[in-house]
């Protein structure tokens, strides 16, 4: 009888806070994964915002020290559903993919809304490589394949799978800074996520590419700014 992967499972909070839907979430994923979760109970790191890279690398320095197959981390900012780990593994397995994604969303500000706000719209987190940089993805800005399992060259960390084979090739040729920031020829600053995704995609050893799975679908918790001609472009729209 062959013994399913396990997993090292982990999640950041700011200042140890997190949200319903997420708590709600992980108990779900928690009841219902048959897997070994490395430590009986995922992970935590309290954490703030400057601290994400830090925070990140010691926990997948940790995960490399444990036996587990896998390391899935979480944001606690995030709801997803209790099967979400397991179709993340399945996902995986089908594809190849060492390294893959939920759907995943960033609201992104798009005009200023002459009070002091932004009117803006969700973007899903699909990130393409050019050779010089990533920027969205080229359908993402009108749709995306849905319930695909698509190469992407980077997405967010919010929901995201890493096999270990390929966090060691990247530590092997760039040590324990996995999420360390980036900086691109022209000075720009890359997050701790698109950093990973570069290290990932410049890694000899860690192949193949990245994978978004655009059927495991999830929500994220934003701020975003709302009024009257809000209420009145989404009126009368079922979702």
């Amino acid at each position: 009888m062959t013994t399913a992967p396990s997993v090292f499972a982990y999640y950041l909070t700011n200042g140890g806070r997190v949200e319903h839907a997420f708590m709600r979430s992980l108990i779900g994923v928690t009841h219902t994964s048959g897997r070994r979760m490395v430590g009986g109970w995922p992970h935590h790191r309290v954490t703030r915002t400057m601290e994400l890279p830090d925070a990140r690398n010691e926990m997948t320095a940790a995960f490399l020290n444990s036996d587990a197959s896998w390391m899935w981390q979480v944001d606690s900012d995030m709801g997803f559903e209790p099967d979400t780990l397991e179709r993340m593994l399945k996902s995986a397995e089908m594809s190849g993919a060492s390294v893959l994604g939920a759907l995943c969303f960033m609201w992104s500000p798009a005009s200023p809304d002459g009070m002091g706000g932004y009117r803006g719209m969700p973007v899903p987190t699909l990130h393409e490589w050019d050779g010089s940089g990533f920027g969205m993805w080229s359908l993402a800005a009108q749709d995306y394949p849905r319930g695909q399992i698509i190469p992407v060259g980077a997405t967010g960390a919010a929901c995201l799978l890493v096999h270990r084979t390929a966090a060691l090739a990247m530590q092997q040729q760039y040590g324990d800074e996995w999420w360390t920031p980036v900086r691109y020829s022209d000075g720009r600053t890359l997050g701790e996520d698109l950093s990973f995704f570069y290290r990932l995609l410049h890694c000899t050893a860690a192949k193949p590419p990245a994978f978004v799975d655009t059927a495991i679908k999830t929500t994220h918790a934003k701020t975003v700014w709302i009024g009257e001609r809000d209420y009145e472009l989404h009126r009368g729209v079922t979702l």
